[in-house]
């Protein structure tokens, strides 16, 4: 008995766990205030139950400590694993641009998509990790482009792209778009929201991570 209550509490950890890694990717304030009133709803609940409520309610009350230890466990570790997840692209990010470079310099040209790449460059192209599935990353050379290329809805930052160079993009945890385009051969972190640079203070995790790594 003892051992299938751990096995079902496991799973239930990692439920909630795979919920707000997936929610938190698209919305991670949204995700983040969603399982921290669990958090706080369960303690509250659970006390009342024990405490306030008749006591035919109290063998309720662990039950609610339970969901609200694993919401507590489950924001935490999720942290870990969204920085996680951010510094995983950065890497893979930094692989995709090694072999696009190499694709240019042999064949004299750049690939039209990343699938070029394949099987010769890559074996597989990297997806972009985040949430349960990831998502691919959005890549362009500069063919057909003769006005700047602008790479945000309102239009703010816009980049001029010639045939002979391309740009890399893709969106992480914690609100940060990451850019990359050859002809400054730099990453841009932009906010998704606000769409202007981050400062020191507000730059990703994950991303002080990658730069210390490399």
């Amino acid at each position: 008995m003892k051992k299938k209550f751990i096995i079902a509490i496991i799973v239930l950890y990692l439920v909630m766990l795979g919920l707000y890694v997936q929610w938190a990717f698209e919305h991670y304030i949204a995700g983040t205030m969603f399982f921290s009133a669990i958090f706080l709803g369960s303690i509250i609940i659970g006390y009342i139950s024990y405490h306030k409520i008749h006591h035919k309610f109290r063998k309720y009350s662990p039950f609610l400590y339970t969901i609200s230890i694993l919401s507590g466990l489950v924001l935490i570790s999720g942290f870990t694993v969204m920085a996680a997840q951010n510094f995983i692209t950065l890497h893979r990010a930094e692989k995709l641009i090694n072999n696009i470079n190499h694709y240019q310099k042999a064949s004299g040209h750049l690939p039209e998509s990343l699938n070029e790449l394949q099987p010769e460059y890559m074996s597989s192209i990297p997806r972009v990790a985040g949430g349960l599935k990831g998502r691919t990353f959005e890549y362009s050379n500069g063919k057909g482009y003769d006005e700047p290329f602008v790479y945000f809805e309102d239009k703010t930052t816009a980049v001029s792209l010639d045939k002979n160079e391309y740009y890399l993009k893709f969106k992480t945890y914690f609100g940060v778009v990451y850019f990359y385009d050859s002809k400054t051969q730099q990453w841009q972190t932009i906010w998704r929201h606000t769409h202007h640079e981050p400062d020191d203070r507000q730059y990703a995790f994950s991303g002080m991570l990658f730069s210390i790594w490399k």
